[in-house]
């Protein structure tokens, strides 16, 4: 921010310090453009802080999905050899009953 907006905005905050013609009255505005000044800075130094925050907190949660999605590719992938092989034994079974029920 700008010392002139700075300025606007503390007379927009005290309009009596739109009185300069006494060392009290610019003392006065000096020391409230200085502190809408600080203030400011605080609150985007506040912003970036959460802004930071924020992007770390979505940074761990794609890790976490990412994490989770390959465990559930491994598994599916795991799963396959062992449902073939469920399926090849389930068929056995059932020859083996087929053919227990034709003799």
């Amino acid at each position: 921010m700008s010392r002139q907006e700075a300025v606007a905005e503390a007379l927009r905050r005290d309009p009596s310090l739109g009185d300069t013609n006494s060392p009290d009255g610019l003392r006065r505005l000096a020391e409230s453009v200085a502190q809408v000044q600080e203030e400011l800075e605080l609150k985007v130094h506040v912003e970036k802080i959460r802004a930071a925050e924020k992007a770390q907190t979505a940074r761990e949660e794609k890790e976490r999905q990412d994490a989770l999605l390959a465990a559930n590719v491994k598994a599916f992938q795991e799963a396959g050899p062992a449902r073939r092989e469920a399926a090849r034994v389930a068929a056995e079974q059932e020859a083996r009953a087929a053919r227990a029920v034709a003799e």
